[in-house]
Order: structure tokens, then sequence, then C-alpha cells
């Protein structure tokens, strides 16, 4: 928003002619906007503010991730490949199997597309539940700021039951995704039983493929399982990079006229200036949302 729209804006909520949810809606848009930006701006310029001593805790948080990160998809691409490999293995299989033997094989393949489904369904209810402590703990850190402050008025004793019951459902939910984590596990296991079963069953007729069959499930049983956690722990660094992405766009675009920050983002000075006319529009929208 420019500063000609907010004098039409501010006239028009004077006539009575004003949306405020509209203008909600733009601020929101332009918030979660601005938030992307300082994200993106950090991702291409974190590795020039290393002699921002502001900045120091977030830089060297980030080499420590970045390596970590880069392990992380080394392995991941050397599991997908033997996974590959596993499976190309087994699809040879298939297709000289005996068709005595094609039963046990669909049965087989079935179960373990459904063990793929509930590991993917476990590492979601795992980052819901990482969502959740999250949540948990900031609202009973603001709960403990509260009672300390303890005001003798009504809003304030609110507020305090407000954030209680908060913490109660959230324990609620909290308590459920782990209730549902263990059921998957157990679904997990009983999977992994009833693939050893049919395994047994398929002893009996593979003959002399029976050990090349075994060893190439249990690559794959195991490479999916090791290619899940290692997928899990890449999202957590991603998830921690992001967030220091963010505070060093975020530092570096509200200091634009510090010399070391201008020499850090020069290559993406108009992105800068993209985040300045954000800033300028959020705090307009956030004026006329206001009561008069």
């Amino acid at each position: 928003m420019t500063r000609s729209g907010f004098l039409l804006f501010r006239i028009g909520k004077a006539l009575g002619y004003f949306r405020k949810a509209h203008r909600m809606a733009d601020l929101a848009a332009e918030t979660h906007l601005l938030r992307d930006a300082e994200t993106h701006l950090g991702s291409r310029i974190w590795r020039e503010v290393e002699n921002i001593e502001a900045l120091a805790v977030e830089y060297w948080n980030l080499r420590k991730l970045a390596k970590e990160s880069a392990r992380l998809e080394g392995e991941l691409a050397a599991c997908q490949e033997q996974l590959d490999s596993a499976h190309r293995e087994r699809a040879a299989m298939l297709n000289e199997a005996p068709g005595n033997v094609r039963e046990f094989q669909e049965r087989r393949g079935s179960q373990i597309k459904l063990l793929e489904n509930l590991a993917r369904e476990r590492d979601r209810v795992i980052h819901d539940a990482r969502g959740i402590r999250r949540e948990f703990v900031g609202q009973r850190t603001k709960l403990e700021v509260l009672m300390k402050e303890n005001p003798a008025t009504e809003r304030h004793a609110q507020e305090v039951a407000r954030i209680q019951q908060q913490l109660l459902d959230l324990r609620k939910r909290f308590d459920g995704l782990k209730n549902q984590r263990g059921m998957i596990a157990n679904d997990i296991n009983a999977g992994n039983e009833l693939i050893q079963r049919i395994e047994q069953e398929l002893a009996g007729h593979r003959g002399h493929r029976r050990g090349t069959a075994a060893t190439a499930l249990q690559t794959i049983g195991e490479g999916n399982k090791a290619f899940s956690n290692l997928k899990a722990q890449k999202s957590i660094i991603d998830a921690q990079m992001r967030q220091l992405f963010g505070e060093i766009g975020r530092y570096v675009s509200r200091h634009a006229d510090d010399r070391t920050c201008a020499r850090a983002f020069a290559a993406e000075r108009n992105l800068v200036e993209v985040m300045r006319a954000l800033r300028r529009s959020i705090q307009l929208n956030q004026r006329l949302v206001e009561p008069v």
C-alpha cells in the first residue's frame, strides 16, 4: 500500500466506507510474504554475514547445520541408490519367478507398500507432536510470566484461565498423537511380522532364489527405515536453517543503512527495497485496522 492509497482508505474509513476484513487479509498476506522474503534473503546471503557481530550466533550455527545437512544429503543419496538397486534386483526376481511364487511376492509387495505408508504417517505424527510441544512450551512460559506479574484484575485472571485451558488442550492433543504413534508402531511391528511369515512360506517355493530374495527384502526394509530416519533428521535441520535464514534476513533488511549489512546484501539490493516497501505497507494497513 502506498501513502496515497492509505490516505484514500483513511478518508473512506472516516466516511464509513471501510472493509476491515479485507484490510486484515491484506495485512496477513503481506506479513506472510515479508517472512518468506526474509527467509529467502537470509538463505542467499548468510555466507556474507560472518563479520556482522550481531549475527555471529546465527552464522556459526548455520555453518554447523550446513555441514550436517550436506552429510545427510550424501547419506540419503547413498541410501536411495541402495534402495533402487534392491528394487531392481527384486523386480528381476519377480520376472523370473514361476507362477506359484507370484502370489507370495504380490502379498509381500503390498505389505511393504503399507509399511512405507505407515512410516510416512509416523513421521507426520512426530512432526505434528513437535509442533504441539513447541506451542506448549511457549504458552507455558507465557503463563509463568503472567503468574509472576499477578495483577488483581478480572481480565488477568481470565487470560490465565484461558492459557491453562489451552495447555490442557495441547496436552490432550499431544497425548492423542503419542497414542497414535504407539498404534502405528504396533501396526509396523505387526506388518514386519507378517512379512516374516510370508518369507517363511515363500522359502519352500523359492528354492535357490530364497537367499537372494531374503537379502533383497532385508535391504529394502532396512533401507526404507534408514531413509525415513535420515529424511526426518534432514527435515529438522532444514527447519532450523529456515528459522536462522529468517532471522538473518530480518536483521539485515532492517539495518540496511549499516555499511556492513549493505555489503552483505549488495547482490540482493532490489529484494531489500521490496521488503522495505512491504514493511511500509504493513505499517499503513496496521494503522487502518486500528480503532479510531
